[in-house]
């Protein structure tokens, strides 16, 4: 019987993310595109072009915002 003794290195990393520009950089804006958004809501029957415009807006303005936020995050396999 063999009786090899390794020795053991154990270490720990401790990582943490900062949330506040997390929220600063994808939340609020976020919320401030939806918030336009919600006001479709509150266009008159008469004026649908305002609305349809609205909708398409927010809904092209959300697209860009997650194309800008993806462009700043590195590539993975």
């Amino acid at each position: 019987i063999s009786e090899d003794y390794f020795s053991v290195f154990e270490y720990a990393i401790e990582i943490q993310r900062k949330s506040f520009s997390v929220f600063i950089k994808i939340i609020i804006p976020l919320f401030i595109i939806m918030a336009i958004a919600f006001l479709n809501l509150f266009v008159q029957r008469d004026q649908i072009e305002a609305g349809a415009g609205l909708a398409i807006s927010a809904l092209l303005t959300i697209i860009a915002l997650h194309f800008s936020i993806s462009s700043q995050l590195p590539e993975v396999n």
